[in-house]
Formats: C-alpha cells, sequence, structure tokens
C-alpha cells in the first residue's frame, strides 16, 4: 500500500457497530462528511465494499474505525475476515452516543408543539448511529493530530 498524499488519505470509514444495526460514515479529515447511514449488521459487510469503491480509488485501501461498544468484536472479526487488507482501528465509544444524540437534536429541529419541549426531553425520530460513527472518526483524526 502506498503512503503517497492524497485525498483517499484524508478520509476514514468508521463503523459503531450493533447488534441488529450500525451507523457507518465516511469523513475527511477536515471534518466533511462524505457519507452516513444506518444500516442493519448483515448487510455491513456488503455496505464496507461499497464504500471502498465509491469513495477510495483502486489500490488505496482505507482505513476502517470501529467503535469499541457492543459488537465491536464480531465487526473487526468481519473486517478481518471479508476484507483482510484493510486495516481496522478499533476506538473508544465511551459517551460517543451522548454526543451523537446532541448532534442529531441540533440537526433536526423540532416542529410544532415539540419546540417547547427541552433537548433533554425530546426523542429522535429515528436510529442515530450514523452521527456516532461520525463522532468516531473525529475522534480518531483527532488522535491522528
Amino acid at each position: 500500500m502506498s503512503h503517497e498524499p492524497g485525498p483517499e488519505r484524508d478520509r476514514v470509514i468508521a463503523i459503531d457497530p450493533g447488534l441488529s444495526k450500525c451507523g457507518m460514515a465516511v469523513v475527511c479529515r477536515n471534518g466533511e462528511i462524505l457519507y452516513r447511514a444506518v444500516v442493519t449488521t448483515p448487510n455491513a459487510a456488503n455496505q464496507v465494499q461499497k464504500l471502498v469503491d465509491t469513495y477510495f480509488p483502486a489500490g488505496r485501501e482505507p482505513v476502517v474505525v470501529i467503535g469499541d461498544g457492543t459488537g465491536s468484536n464480531m465487526a473487526s472479526a468481519m473486517i478481518r475476515s471479508s476484507y483482510p487488507s484493510l486495516k481496522a482501528v478499533v476506538t473508544d465509544e465511551a459517551h460517543s452516543s451522548l454526543e451523537a444524540r446532541a448532534r442529531f437534536l441540533q440537526d433536526h429541529k423540532p416542529r410544532g408543539w415539540q419546540r417547547l419541549l427541552p433537548a433533554s426531553l425530546r426523542t429522535p425520530n429515528r436510529a442515530y448511529d450514523d452521527y456516532v460513527a461520525v463522532i468516531l472518526a473525529e475522534r480518531y483524526w483527532k488522535k491522528q493530530s
């Protein structure tokens, strides 16, 4: 694998693993989010391949950042067995769900009567594991600088 600088060296795939669903993101060193989604855990391996094909040129293997919470061992094993050439890095997931919830609620302003509720009482209207994946990527980049 080449260590030449290039745009693909400035992005990572991040996975917030879970037993039934995974948050996934492709995040650049500068904070730009190229991709963010929640996928079913059985579909995660296929999604990793799609992300590699879409966001990384041939011959450029990305780093895959994996949260160390629930499902981490299973996700790491999946990366190692399905994609042995990819570098998997496990990172601390502490409090990432709380950060992600706050960020999700900031990005999705309430409507109607829910505007009267403080953020602490609002419930996200969908899974936000993709926001956790973004936070994991940001933590990875912070450690790299």
